[in-house]
C-alpha cells in the first residue's frame, strides 16, 4: 500500500517506492485522489510497466527527434531511413503519446502496411526502425517496455543472386564507355563492390604482384570512406592481367592518392546516380535484362563456384564477414548434387529411364511411380 499522510498545509500526499529504492509522491487536497494515485502506480510497479509520470506526456514527434539526432549511422543509411519513416512510420504514429502505443496496434500497423502494397522487406525495414525507436525509449525510461515484441512479420525469403553469363558480359562491355568498361570488368572478375571499385586509388593497384588492395570505398554520392563495408572487406584481391594492363593505361603517371575511376568531363569521383544511368543504357543496347551493378559481384562469385573454386576461397575474395553469405552460391558448385546423381546410377530400377517413352511415366496427366521403378 502507498503511504498516505496529511501535510501541515492540510493537503494529502501519497508516497510510493520504486524497485531501485527511489520514491515518488503525489499531493492533492482530496484524500481519495491521492489514495487512488498510489494504488494505480503501485499496481503498475508490480506489473513492471511503471514509467515516470512526466514521461507519460512524451509524444511520438518529440521522441522521434531526440532519437534521430542521437543515432550513429552512415549518411546513406540515414537518407534511406528518412524516406522509410516519412512514408510508413510517421503517418501512423504522429500525434500519439509514446506510452499509449500498444503491441496490438503495432501488429495491426504491420498488417496494414502489407495491405497497402508494401513488400515484405519494406515492412520489415519500417518495423525495425519503430522497434529501434521504442527500444531506445524503454532504455531511457520513457516507456516501461517496448510494444515491439512478439510481432508477426511477413516472411522475406532470401533472393537467389542474379549473375551474367560470359556472353552477356562481353556484350555489356562492348556498349559501355571505355572507363566504365574497365570498371565493370574489374567488378565481374574480382567481385569488388561498386563502392570499392569507385573508391580505388592509383596507389591501391600493385602492378608488380598483380593485386588490387581494398582499403576504402565511395558512398553512393561519391564521398570517400576510410573503410569498406566490414573488417573483412579490407583485403587484397588478384587481378587478371588484361584488366591490370587496362588499369595501367588509366592510371598513367597520376599520384597514388588520386581515384582511378573519375568522371570523363570534370574528373570528379564517381557517383552511383550517374553510373546507373550509363549502366542501364548499355544493358539496353546490349539486349541484356537489367540488373544493378551489384550483379557484377554476383557474377564473379557464380563463375568461380561453377569453375570448382571452394566457397571458402570465394569468401576470402569477396570479403564476406560470414560464410553463410557466401553459401548462397553453393547450389552452383559442379559437385553440389553429385551424391544424389551417383545414387541414381546405383538404383537398378532407373534402367527403365534409358528406354523411356513419355507415355511410360504419364497416364492421363498423372505421374505413375510404378512405371519408374519397374526394370
Amino acid at each position: 500500500m502507498a503511504y498516505v499522510r496529511r501535510l501541515p498545509s492540510g493537503k494529502w500526499q501519497a508516497t510510493i517506492y520504486l524497485p531501485d529504492g527511489k520514491r515518488r509522491t503525489y499531493t492533492s487536497t482530496l484524500k481519495g485522489e491521492v489514495r487512488e494515485w498510489g494504488a494505480v502506480h503501485e499496481a503498475r510497479i508490480r506489473r513492471g510497466d511503471w514509467v515516470e509520470p512526466r514521461n507519460a506526456r512524451v509524444s511520438y514527434e518529440e521522441w522521434r527527434g531526440r532519437w534521430w539526432d542521437a543515432r550513429v549511422v552512415e549518411d546513406e543509411t540515414r537518407r534511406s531511413d528518412a524516406g522509410t519513416l516519412s512514408k510508413w512510420v510517421d503517418p501512423t504514429w504522429s500525434g500519439r503519446l509514446l506510452p499509449s502505443i500498444t503491441r496490438m496496434e503495432v501488429q495491426a500497423w504491420v498488417r496494414q502496411m502489407s495491405r497497402d502494397g508494401a513488400g515484405a522487406s519494406a515492412v520489415r525495414r519500417a518495423y525495425n526502425l519503430l522497434a529501434s525507436m521504442l527500444g531506445a525509449a524503454a532504455l531511457e525510461g520513457i516507456v516501461a517496455q517496448s510494444p515491439c515484441r512478439r510481432v508477426d512479420l511477413p516472411p522475406a525469403p532470401p533472393k537467389a543472386p542474379v549473375w551474367f553469363t560470359p556472353e552477356q558480359v562481353r556484350a555489356i562491355l562492348a556498349e559501355l564507355p571505355p572507363r566504365h568498361a574497365v570498371a565493370a570488368a574489374l567488378m565481374c572478375w574480382t567481385g569488388l563492390r561498386w563502392g570499392e571499385m569507385a573508391g580505388l586509388r592509383c596507389g591501391d593497384v600493385d602492378f608488380g604482384r598483380g593485386r588490387v588492395v581494398v582499403v576504402g570505398a565511395r558512398t553512393q554520392l561519391g564521398a570517400w570512406k576510410e573503410y569498406p563495408k566490414s573488417s573483412r572487406s579490407r583485403r587484397e584481391v588478384p587481378c587478371p592481367a588484361p584488366i591490370l594492363a587496362a588499369l595501367g593505361e588509366l592510371i598513367g603517371d597520376r599520384g597514388a592518392g588520386v581515384p582511378v575511376f573519375v568522371t570523363v568531363r570534370q574528373g570528379r569521383p564517381l557517383s552511383a546516380a550517374n553510373w546507373r544511368v550509363v549502366w542501364a543504357e548499355a544493358l539496353g543496347r546490349a539486349g541484356v535484362p537489367y540488373h544493378g551493378p551489384h550483379a557484377c559481384r554476383h557474377t564473379a562469385a557464380s563463375w568461380l563456384v561453377q569453375a570448382g573454386v571452394p566457397l571458402y576461397d570465394v569468401q576470402r575474395l569477396l570479403g564476406h564477414e560470414s560464410y553463410a553469405t557466401t553459401s548462397r552460391y553453393a547450389h552452383l558448385a559442379v559437385d553440389a548434387h553429385r551424391p544424389v546423381e551417383d545414387a541414381w546410377n546405383r538404383i537398378g530400377g532407373m534402367r527403365a529411364l534409358d528406354q523411356a517413352r513419355p507415355d511410360v511415366y504419364f497416364t492421363h496427366g498423372q505421374r505413375t511411380a510404378s512405371h519408374i521403378v519397374r526394370s
